[in-house]
């Protein structure tokens, strides 16, 4: 019995001895991410990249910073009482997609409000850093949204969510389901989780249409035969764009696959609605989360969408083989799911579909669907009274 009551002593004080030591280095963990300021290097791409992209439609070089972002080499850490920092997360759209570097809506919005900054303002200046990456959707804002408030400390974080497209997307993918394991060492080892994940080798970045050009040859043998025959039925120059490379085999894929896509959002039943929203709201709230604990401000801005506002975007989207009817032109569904989300999570969300619905100058490449210039800009300018209000605050 002596020797049974020895082991069990033995036993539990090295539980304890372990529970203490794993409290110790989870306590020394999280006092070095408050202390070191970790490398901002690569975060969103391999650093100093310089590539360029060119499609049927436009030849643009993209130039990556030092941090891994298509913008100027801000300094990490929190920026001095002189300056208001604002961070933009998003997709393509935010990233400038076709248009060069300073002609993205965030990097003209900073442009513009440092341009228009009158003698009250409280702010020596206005820092607009561009934290966009093509092909994000919402279930992966949060983790750049995260990781840019982790390294740029921003005053106001602006989550570009791009109308009815990114409704689409969160549904078909998977939910956000990260392992246990993982969870564990996130919650207790932050700072070296993050430091292991910045030592991580990005993907050098590739001309895209050389990808484009290898990716449309297996796009176009997968096709069934029905698919095989709305192909044949594009336009000469939608196939020869496609073909060479030069046009996004993404859109002409789904157009074969799903032509009824961008109506999705307009005749959606009750469990799609349900499942958009609810994993809206889990990406949402994390941001919301993360954005209260660093005293961060939060606004959502609802990107307008080339085929619910322009006609020449909407005639594009046909002409790549989607059907749609003129209903995407007049509907506010898209919307009002992200209002809807937005309430409920008490965050504050803007749109501006009706603004683009009234201008005349065509805002989107046609076949591409993104923001040209022209779009960039009056985005920019649309949205400036309502960050200039933020930075009164």
């Amino acid at each position: 019995m002596d020797r049974k009551h020895k082991r069990r002593r033995r036993i539990a004080f090295s539980c304890i001895t372990g529970a203490v030591f794993l409290l110790f280095l989870t306590v020394a963990d999280h006092v070095a991410g408050l202390l070191i300021q970790l490398p901002t290097r690569s975060l969103l791409f391999p650093a100093g990249s310089l590539v360029s992209h060119r499609s049927a439609e436009f030849n643009v070089t993209v130039a990556i910073s030092d941090a891994g972002i298509r913008d100027d080499n801000y300094l990490a850490g929190a920026p001095d009482r002189s300056t208001f920092r604002i961070v933009t997360v998003g997709d393509s759209f935010t990233f400038g997609w076709g248009v060069p570097g300073d002609c993205a809506w965030p990097n003209v919005l900073e442009q513009t409000l440092n341009s228009s900054r009158g003698e009250k303002s409280p702010y020596r200046k206005v820092e607009v850093l561009n934290f966009g990456y093509p092909g994000a959707s919402p279930s992966g804002y949060a983790d750049s949204a995260m990781l840019a408030i982790k390294h740029f400390r921003p005053n106001l974080l602006i989550v570009g969510t791009l109308q009815g497209d990114d409704l689409i997307q969160i549904h078909d993918q998977p939910g956000r389901q990260t392992p246990l394991t993982t969870q564990l060492a996130d919650t207790l080892f932050p700072t070296i989780r993050q430091w292991l994940e910045l030592r991580k080798e990005r993907d050098p970045i590739t001309p895209y249409h050389q990808t484009f050009a290898l990716s449309q040859q297996y796009i176009r043998s997968q096709f069934t035969p029905e698919e095989a025959e709305r192909y044949r039925a594009l336009p000469p120059r939608v196939r020869s764009s496609f073909e060479a490379g030069l046009l996004n085999p993404s859109l002409v894929q789904t157009a074969m696959s799903t032509p009824d896509y961008f109506m999705q959002p307009l005749h959606a039943h009750a469990k799609w609605k349900s499942v958009v929203s609810h994993r809206l709201t889990d990406s949402l709230e994390t941001i919301s989360q993360s954005c209260q604990a660093h005293g961060c401000q939060l606004l959502v801005a609802i990107v307008p969408n080339g085929p619910y506002v322009s006609e020449t975007a909407f005639e594009g989207i046909r002409d790549i083989g989607f059907t749609a009817s003129p209903e995407l032109l007049s509907t506010n569904a898209p919307d009002e799911m992200v209002h809807d989300v937005c309430r409920a999570a008490e965050i504050d969300c803007f749109d501006r579909t009706q603004f683009f619905r009234r201008l005349t100058p065509d805002c989107y490449f046609p076949l591409d669907g993104h923001f040209n210039e022209e779009g960039h800009r009056q985005f920019a300018d649309s949205i400036k009274s309502v960050i200039e209000e933020r930075v009164r605050r």
